[in-house]
């Protein structure tokens, strides 16, 4: 009677642990961090604070341009651009998940925008073949307005006070640095944060 008892009681435990896992598995804690990483909640755009009042100039950003066939091309420098638009400095790399959905959108944003913004794409250090696949991959090498920059030593994210990935830098006309802003941007967020820049004296 107690070994039938016992083999019952072994059995209701097995049940109860496995019914244990079930639940576990399948609550979202559980997922690994590069999946919860992934998840995105959206911020409404009237509750972006303000940029900030202070403004210092912009960091200086001088890199060679990757070409479609991955060779470099000509120097871009950031201060070219001062006095006559608005520019965006984007740190990527492919290692980067968010940056999979971030750089689609400045694609999209950078066309909106035209030549009224230039948008300037920093990879963080990694081969010329490596961004080259994963951007042809994406079809994003050719066909927009995106200007993509090689820094072999990645020296310029430190440069811009990086912290973080991924980090957009949206810098005045007059070369000041409006806002560095961490993490993941979403479209709408682009577009807001574009003309709040562009409205600065």
């Amino acid at each position: 009677m107690s070994a039938r008892l016992l083999l019952l009681g072994i059995i209701v435990l097995g049940v109860g642990i496995a019914g244990i896992g079930f639940f576990v598995a399948r609550s979202p804690t559980s997922r690994a961090p590069e999946q919860r990483s992934a998840i995105m909640i959206p911020v409404p755009q009237d509750a972006l604070p303000p940029l900030p009042t202070e403004r210092s100039p912009a960091p200086p950003l001088q890199l060679q341009r990757l070409q479609p066939d991955g060779t470099l091309g000509d120097t871009v420098e950031l201060a070219a651009f001062r006095g006559q638009k608005v520019a965006i400095v984007n740190f990527w790399a492919t290692w980067c998940p968010p940056c999979d959905k971030e750089i689609p959108d400045f694609a999209t944003m950078a066309s909106e925008a035209g030549d009224n913004v230039v948008t300037l794409l920093v990879n963080r250090g990694e081969p010329r073949d490596v961004q080259v696949a994963y951007l042809r991959e994406r079809n994003l090498l050719t066909g927009n307005r995106l200007v993509f920059l090689d820094d072999p030593s990645d020296a310029a994210y430190d440069t811009f006070g990086g912290y973080g990935m991924p980090v957009t830098a949206f810098i005045t006309k007059d070369g000041h640095l409006a806002l560095l802003k961490s993490g993941l941007l979403t479209l709408e967020e682009m577009r807001t944060r574009i003309q709040q820049t562009r409205s600065l004296p």
